[in-house]
């Protein structure tokens, strides 16, 4: 066989730019995440990946003559979207578990304030002589 008969290899270099869809599918994957205020973690985490990965995509784009460019920013917009809505999810959280401690503090005190006076009434109800001195107690 000679060399003319053999297959010759070509390598052909790619112009794809992968990080700009990943950015983008992590941006609306971090903003739907973010919806779910107790999800807000997930908005963050997706949304600093996704823009880390916008800007080092957009500049791969220059280097490469423009390809996915487009996608490059919107995928940048979108991952600073979720951050956004994450933010906005923690402080829904936040405000819902101060809310929360609020109102079992004062149902706590409500309840400490009922039995200091069924304490009382007890007390008085086991000291009475008499009908009068039990009715006293009411």
């Amino acid at each position: 066989m000679s060399e003319m008969d053999q297959p010759q290899v070509v390598y052909l270099e790619s112009k794809s730019n992968n990080m700009a869809v990943a950015s983008l599918v992590l941006g609306l994957v971090g903003i739907l995440g973010a919806m779910i205020p107790i999800m807000y973690f997930v908005g963050w985490g997706l949304g600093v990946t996704g823009l880390v990965l916008g800007f080092v995509a957009l500049a791969k784009a220059k280097q490469l003559g423009g390809v996915h460019k487009t996608m490059s920013k919107w995928g940048i917009a979108l991952s600073i979207a979720s951050i956004g809505m994450g933010t906005v999810g923690f402080v829904i959280v936040q405000q819902t578990v101060n809310d929360l401690d609020k109102s079992l503090n004062e149902v706590s005190q409500d309840f400490d304030q009922s039995s200091q006076d069924f304490a009382a009434y007890s007390k008085c109800i086991d000291q009475a002589q008499t009908y009068e001195e039990f009715d006293d107690c009411g």
